[in-house]
Formats: structure tokens, sequence, C-alpha cells
């Protein structure tokens, strides 16, 4: 069986899709893959805990054990092994721009590469 070593990045509307763009560049940078997908891939009548529920789910199904959501409120990373309403990285999206959100991808991947974090700046 085949595994795909990919972090998933997922946003909940198409406004949001630059900025999970910028996250995938980060993670790109660090040499790692990823996937984007968008809410409208998964359920369009999701809200805010169902989208939260099923970034939770998806990094419960990695094999590298983490995902990220990017929504109108908020970035956050999720790990299989926290609860489903814990975050290990959560910044408000109203914070973020480009650079910040590239860092942010660039954290991610550094956790699975065992490298020290990126300070954001926020």
């Amino acid at each position: 069986m085949d595994r795909d070593y990919r972090i998933g990045i997922f946003y909940t509307e198409e406004t949001l899709r630059w900025l999970s763009e910028a996250v995938s560049g980060g993670i790109e940078e660090e040499g790692l893959l990823f996937s984007l997908q968008g809410l409208s891939d998964w359920d369009e009548n999701a809200g805010p805990e169902q989208f939260v529920n099923q970034v939770y789910e998806a990094c419960c199904r990695a094999p590298l054990e983490i995902a990220i959501g990017v929504c109108r409120d908020e970035i956050f990373l999720c790990h299989k092994k926290l609860e489903k309403t814990e975050r290990l990285f959560s910044i408000k999206t109203a914070d973020m721009d480009a650079e910040k959100a590239k860092r942010f991808g660039q954290n991610a991947a550094r956790l699975i590469i065992c490298r020290p974090l990126l300070e954001i700046g926020i």
C-alpha cells in the first residue's frame, strides 16, 4: 500500500486560496510535498466546527500526522496526538500576509524534518 507523505492544507473559501498557496510555498521550500483542497471539494454546507473536524480527521489519517486549516478566522495546524479542539499553531487570518503564511508553512514542515522553528512575526 502506498502512503501519501504530503501535508494537507484545507481552506474554507476560494478567497482564502492565496493564503493557502503561500502556506504551501513554505512547505515546498523546506522540501516536503503538500496538497491543497478547498471546502467545496468536501462539503459545501460545512460550518466552522465541521471544518475543524474535517481537518482533524485528515491529520489522523495522514502518515505525517498533521494537517493545516485555513478559514476566515484563523490558520491552524492540527496534530494527531492533540485533542480535536487543540491547535499546535493558530494565528488569526487577519494578522497574516503572504510572507507570514509562508513561514507558517515552513514551520509545519520543520516539525516533520526536526528543524528549528522560524519566528513568524505576529
